[in-house]
């Protein structure tokens, strides 16, 4: 993390909601480098009536499935951070998860998305737990023609944790690589898969042909499986991207996460780490141990909070 960072030299990625790279170069000094990265935000529809009772007779009338008997807590990242699409999300979340409580974070791109999932699954330990995770990123011709109504949904487990996230991008990226094991995500395509949810014909096409899947989808998908619905599998991915090196948050004090480790960038305390800004300007930062440690006025470089199982990112 990077302690009361310049504001000049960030501000064109405050103002963009812009993450970037991170290019190693340790020798005598470590380098870094912040590229931009663009964000998309989600719109509106609606539909529900029926669906609490099709959720029971999925769980055979009163059974509570495991996650629902421990009201296990949802945690819901998403680029849909409008006070409007908020509310019309965690209601229909708690009329799927009826008793669980349900908290949002609010992100710009895949890259805050990312470092967001970590940090959850690390808040919830060892229980059991559902996360949900959307960022409709629809911009450039190439990723339009591969999804033309946006990327796929998918489900994998982290020890207790059920994750249901869209797959484009680096969201479970960073996940996978400080759980140091490859994933396996199931694929869940919205045509294929809504005719077994055992919806009316109404409500299946008004699915199926929804720009607003974070809201009509992606719930019902989770509410389903988590109760054990046999829905079928579309594909499976087993390949997920590397995440490059990046500046992934900056929190409310001015103070920029990155997903880089201290052995990324070569960390010690009492060093001097350069971080390279879109390989044209660089700064120099001190390494200091804790924020209390970093004198007045100084951008200094520190290990954050953020991370997972004793490995946190700077």
């Amino acid at each position: 993390m990077l302690h009361r960072f310049l504001f000049v030299a960030i501000s064109l990625c405050v103002c963009s909601r812009a993450q970037g790279n991170i290019v190693d170069g340790c020798q005598a000094h470590s380098g870094c480098v912040i590229q931009q990265h663009a964000e998309l935000q989600p719109r509106t529809v609606s539909y529900l009536n029926a669906l609490r009772s099709d959720m029971s007779s999925l769980r055979g009338g009163d059974e509570r499935p495991k996650h629902l008997e421990l009201n296990s807590p949802i945690t819901y990242i998403t680029d849909c951070k409008d006070e409007n699409g908020k509310g019309r999300l965690k209601a229909r979340l708690a009329t799927l998860f009826r008793g669980n409580s349900v908290s949002f974070v609010g992100v710009s791109s895949d890259y805050e998305a990312a470092i967001n999932l970590v940090d959850i699954v690390d808040a919830y330990g060892e229980g059991p737990g559902v996360i949900l995770a959307n960022v409709a990123r629809r911009e450039g011709h190439t990723r339009k023609q591969k999804w033309p109504n946006g990327p796929p949904f998918g489900w994998l487990r982290v020890g207790q944790i059920d994750i249901f996230t869209t797959i484009d991008g680096y969201i479970v990226s960073l996940l996978q690589r400080m759980k140091q094991t490859p994933f396996s995500i199931d694929l869940y395509e919205i045509p294929a898969t809504v005719p077994h949810m055992g919806l009316s014909a109404e409500r299946q096409a008004h699915v199926i042909n929804t720009q607003f899947r974070s809201f009509d989808y992606l719930p019902l998908l989770a509410g389903q499986l988590c109760a054990g619905a046999p829905l079928p599998v579309s594909s499976t991915m087993s390949e997920v991207p590397p995440m490059p090196l990046a500046l992934c948050w900056v929190d409310s004090f001015g103070n920029c996460k990155t997903n880089a480790l201290p052995e990324d960038c070569g960390f010690q305390v009492g060093r001097e780490v350069v971080l390279k800004v879109e390989e044209q300007r660089q700064f120099v930062f001190p390494c200091y141990s804790r924020l209390k440690d970093v004198p007045d006025n100084l951008v200094a470089l520190i290990v954050g909070s953020s991370g997972l199982e004793g490995r946190r990112f700077l």
